[in-house]
């Protein structure tokens, strides 16, 4: 059961060449969170802003649990299409307090019962006579939450919402909504630049980039198995290398070696293609094929983040970026050796970008 049905959705800005989005298809289902990720200017706020109603599409038909809200001459307003909004600066009221900030809005004859009910999923009980200005930035962040959760809505749509805080809330954040989301039984879209909120709060995240779907999948398969290349370097780092499937059709022959890999698309024996392999996948190891010179390095206490000249087939230098287990002392000019681990390494479906 989808809650929220895209179908060939299209929106062009006046005095844009580019449609902002482009033949859009999105479902999502009932309870899932899902996350549209994208770099600015990808599409993914007038998604946004599409499902909600603050923007009209030029095509397509949109569709809120089995409601039409928006095809061809059908038209349905933002404050009718049963949804919930929490924006980025949180959008509260400085002179309403945390009950009345909840409330707001809210048409039911048992609003003080549903306001102290999203207070306690929320958990802000003790709060209710603080105003804004009061509150933390992860508080306020939860009463624009709860706000949104009060009118039941169909769907909640989230916008940078974490884009103010700090780096160690920001962490704790990720955690509190996604659990406050799906303890509320909420459906949700969530729209980010930044892929670690997308990995830490999402059932499903779609890429985009101008305004067209690069790839949709579980945090994991689009991590762990990116099919473009704007995929493989947006959504974290990645070694991008030519390279043709190897007789086993679980490797790939490369100017560097032949890499392990799982996740082939099926691709025939021989095949040419583009290969990613995640700096998390290359191990140090006495025995490993792959030799290089560490170039230089950054410790970031979880890692060791090092730039390796590698000598290719043809004689050339091949650079790979590697993450080295911060235990090891490494020097600059260091030879090393490494192994492959192909859970992390991904054939990229097409090779257009690097035509």
């Amino acid at each position: 059961m989808f809650d929220i049905e895209l179908l060939s959705v299209t929106k062009k800005y006046a005095g844009t060449e580019k449609a902002a989005v482009q033949g859009l298809c999105l479902s999502v289902e009932k309870g899932q969170i899902l996350t549209l990720l994208g770099p600015s200017g990808c599409g993914k706020t007038t998604t946004l802003r599409l499902i909600a109603g603050f923007e009209r599409p030029d095509q397509g038909k949109i569709t809120l649990r089995d409601r039409v809200v928006s095809h061809r001459d059908s038209w349905i307003p933002p404050e009718k299409r049963d949804i919930g909004m929490v924006f980025q600066d949180y959008a509260l009221f400085p002179h309403l307090n945390v009950i009345d900030n909840v409330g707001f809005g809210y048409r039911g004859t048992d609003k003080k019962g549903r306001v102290q009910e999203v207070l306690q999923v929320v958990n802000l009980q003790g709060f209710e006579k603080r105003f804004p200005h009061e509150l933390s930035g992860g508080q306020q962040q939860r009463v624009a939450l709860a706000r949104a959760l009060a009118r039941k809505p169909v769907v909640i749509l989230l916008d940078e919402p974490f884009s103010n805080l700090d780096a160690e809330l920001r962490v704790q954040m990720r955690v509190e909504v996604k659990e406050i989301i799906k303890d509320a039984g909420a459906t949700a879209v969530f729209v980010t630049h930044d892929q670690k909120d997308a990995l830490a709060i999402s059932d499903r995240i779609v890429v985009m980039k101008d305004g067209v779907i690069q790839q949709s999948g579980t945090p994991r398969e689009i991590y762990q198995y990116p099919e473009t290349p704007f995929v493989a370097t947006f959504v974290g780092q990645s070694n991008l290398l030519p390279g043709q499937i190897g007789d086993d059709g679980q490797s790939v022959i490369t100017e560097i070696g032949q890499v392990p890999c799982n996740h082939t698309h099926n691709l025939a024996r021989g095949e040419k293609c583009y290969i990613s392999i995640r700096p998390d996948s290359l191990e140090v190891d006495p025995e490993g094929s792959i030799v290089g010179k560490v170039k230089q390095w950054t410790y970031t206490g979880e890692s060791i983040d090092a730039v390796v000249d590698t000598v290719t087939q043809k004689g050339t230098n091949q650079e790979l970026l590697v993450h080295i287990h911060p235990e090891k002392i490494v020097q600059q000019g260091e030879i090393l050796r490494f192994k492959v681990l192909p859970n992390f390494v991904a054939v990229l479906r097409s090779d257009r970008e690097f035509s």
